[in-house]
């Protein structure tokens, strides 16, 4: 019973798979290395980095990682001034709306947003009405029932999805319009179940991981869907995070079914996925 509140616990956030658009947008705006003066990054687990020593303490029950890849971009690119209000078991509205005083931030994530602001990160949504974490009881973990998944899949998920798709979109417009000279982009979550012939998942049915990716990957579709409807650029890193998945071993970019102390929460970025997701974002913001 513990293990199974432990990982009903762990989804409040889940990194889903990430699908789509293996053509990333070109860039809109010419932006070269160190010209981007401040910077918000807004998002929930896959942005904040449960898990990963060490802790920003001052992040509360957010659990941001000191060394998550909003932190690590802004080293890069020399970013001296960066507000990152990602948040583990965020929801979208959390973008517009006042959350839980969680951290040093309690309002509304656009708060951190200003006029001034010339770059904001968004990657968020998968909790938008227990959209991942309904995917993972009802699909992978231990109550798995083909039948259940199967209905949470084909009758649940669409309705919830198309839900997360306005409240997402109507987002984006909130962060252009309180700042009209920034670069918008919305960003994929890394991949956690392998394509058919990759690595194999151990102590794990592989009849669970087929339906598993396929809701997963729906979430991000739908993020590519709010992304144009805001006519803002998106990110999909299904291509490049296909070979880095949870069993990859000393090349996965998120943490396996049993999770890694100090290394990332439960089927979430570790160190290595935080490292390369930063790389990925600098290296298309200096296109």
């Amino acid at each position: 019973m513990a293990r199974r509140l432990l990982l009903m616990l762990a989804m409040a956030g889940l990194v889903a798979t990430a699908a789509c658009a293996s053509n990333e947008p070109t860039p809109r705006v010419d932006k070269p290395h160190g010209a981007f003066r401040t910077y918000v990054a807004i998002g929930d687990s896959s942005t904040a980095g449960p898990g990963i020593h060490p802790v920003d303490r001052s992040s509360g029950a957010c659990s941001r990682a000191k060394k998550n890849y909003p932190a690590l971009l802004a080293k890069a690119l020399k970013i001296p001034s960066v507000r990152d209000v990602s948040c583990s078991g965020a929801l979208t509205k959390d973008i517009t709306e006042a959350r839980p005083i969680v951290s040093e931030v309690p309002g509304a994530m656009l708060d951190a947003v200003t006029a001034d602001t010339e770059l904001v990160t968004v990657s968020i949504g998968g909790n938008d009405g227990g959209a991942s974490s309904g995917i993972v009881v009802s699909c992978l973990f231990y109550e798995y029932d083909a039948a259940k998944c199967a209905k949470f899949l084909d009758t649940k998920l669409d309705k919830i999805l198309k839900k997360t798709v306005k409240r997402l979109a109507s987002a984006l417009e909130s962060i252009k319009t309180k700042a009209p000279n920034a670069r918008v982009i919305l960003i994929g979550y890394l991949p956690v179940m392998p394509e058919d012939g990759g690595c194999v998942m151990p102590d794990l049915d592989p009849a669970r991981i087929a339906p598993t990716r396929s809701g997963l990957m729906a979430i991000n579709q739908a993020f590519k869907k709010a992304a144009d409807s805001a006519d803002v650029d998106f990110i999909s890193l299904v291509d490049r995070g296909a070979d880095h998945i949870s069993c990859d071993g000393d090349k996965a970019w998120v943490t396996g079914m049993e999770g890694e102390p100090g290394n990332g929460a439960l089927l979430h970025p570790n160190k290595r996925g935080m490292r390369a997701v930063a790389n990925i974002l600098a290296a298309y913001l200096e296109k």
